[in-house]
């Protein structure tokens, strides 16, 4: 059964040192694929809170090098492929993640991984008969980027964090789900990230639409604002169902694509 799972639904400096919400990354399973995205803080405690066998992960992919997205990676790591036993595991991050000043990586974790893959954007790698393609990201001089996972049956994009810029309207359009990390609500801007009125500019601007949205990584401002009074904003402005993720919440795809409409809020 293909699925999403939210291990954490916080972002932002504030929300990761209170633990408002969780930061434990995304977990998505795909056939005999279980990748984690942004492992942060706690993504190995909230794993076996929510029933997740780090030992099956066999991708890790990672947007940037900021705590909240990678803080959880080497844990993660050593837990893959059995304990290291067993390494047909892969590491997906931008090139430039790897430089020593983000000390993503130490070189000792190197050697529980079959291969470290760095994508730039709108380059792309298969694993099996899925494809993973990095897309373009704005996160000020941070490297930084997005990902889209396309199957035979449908694809998933995670925009990572991001500001608004032009051509998301290309880059996005076509998917059949798209999480989108909203760190602040209404036209509450800061510079590299979306706020709600990017989510629903970006959406109305798309040729083809997704079937639905997911948002998270929410800072601060968003959780006192009511992340589900903001996709309730997003989906009356763009007529797209959209759902505003809890910690824990698990993301049925076969049941998304199997539905016309999809309302939770």
């Amino acid at each position: 059964m293909d699925r999403i799972l939210f291990l954490g639904t916080g972002g932002g400096r504030v929300v990761n040192v209170l633990q408002t919400r969780a930061t434990g990354g995304i977990v998505m399973q795909y056939k005999q694929h279980q990748i984690h995205l942004d492992p942060g803080p706690g993504a190995i405690i909230r794993a076996k809170e929510n029933g997740v066998n780090v030992r099956k992960t066999n991708i890790v992919c990672v947007s940037h090098p900021h705590a909240d997205h990678f803080e959880g990676l080497l844990s993660i790591i050593e837990g893959m492929g059995n304990f290291g036993r067993e390494i047909n595991n892969f590491l997906i991050t931008h090139p430039k993640s790897l430089a020593p000043q983000y000390a993503l990586l130490p070189k000792h974790h190197e050697t529980y991984l079959k291969r470290i893959i760095t994508l730039d954007e709108n380059q792309g790698v298969k694993i099996g008969d899925l494809r993973i393609v990095a897309l373009k990201a704005e996160h000020g001089d941070v490297p930084s980027i997005g990902f889209r996972f396309i199957t035979p049956k449908y694809s998933i994009i995670y925009s990572g964090d991001t500001e608004y810029f032009g051509d998301m309207k290309r880059i996005y359009s076509g998917s059949h789900v798209i999480i989108f990390n909203v760190l602040r609500p209404g036209g509450d801007r800061l510079p590299g990230h979306l706020c709600t009125d990017d989510i629903s500019r970006i959406i109305n601007e798309m040729e083809t639409k997704p079937k639905l949205i997911l948002i998270t990584h929410f800072g601060m401002k968003m959780i006192k604002s009511n992340p589900i009074m903001e996709a309730r904003n997003i989906f009356k402005k763009t007529g797209i169902p959209v759902t505003a993720v809890n910690d824990g919440q698990k993301i049925n795809i076969a049941g998304i694509m199997n539905q016309q409409r999809l309302f939770n809020f």
